[in-house]
């Protein structure tokens, strides 16, 4: 995709517990769906997918879904464009969050996805930050 066509589209990074939500959910193929028809461009990272490798391993969250947990993450990894890590600098509430605000930040993300309280009412967050339920009812 040329630099002039990534430009038109918004851009969010959704964070772990967001891609939970909808692979538990079965919404996986309706967020790409919506992803494809409102033009938008997902941004995730090495350490993102690592994080939802990891979660999606859980014996409580393979409980919860309907496919092999490597499935998932590869329907996740083809949703998403995948950049660089870059070291946090960030000071956020919940400091393991930290490499997404930078991954954000640094792709001039519209907003960060997240399902975290304490990201979502942070009122020094130096990029917006909404609920999966704000993000489904932007488009």
């Amino acid at each position: 995709m040329s630099a002039a066509r990534r430009k038109k589209l918004k851009r969010f990074v959704l964070d772990t517990n967001v891609w939970i939500s909808y692979a538990i959910n079965g919404e996986l193929e309706w967020l790409a769906h919506y992803i494809v028809q409102n033009r938008l461009l997902i941004y995730a990272s090495p350490l993102l997918l690592a994080e939802i490798k990891k979660v999606l391993q859980y014996a409580r969250v393979k409980k919860l879904l309907k496919a092999p947990a490597a499935s998932y993450l590869n329907v996740i990894s083809a949703i998403v464009l995948l950049k660089g890590d870059i070291p946090a600098s960030i000071n956020s509430p919940d400091p393991d969050d930290d490499y997404v605000f930078e991954l954000a930040i640094s792709n001039s993300a519209k907003a960060i996805v997240c399902g975290d309280k304490p990201l979502l009412y942070w009122e020094e967050s130096p990029i917006k930050v909404i609920s999966k339920k704000e993000f489904e009812m932007l488009y």
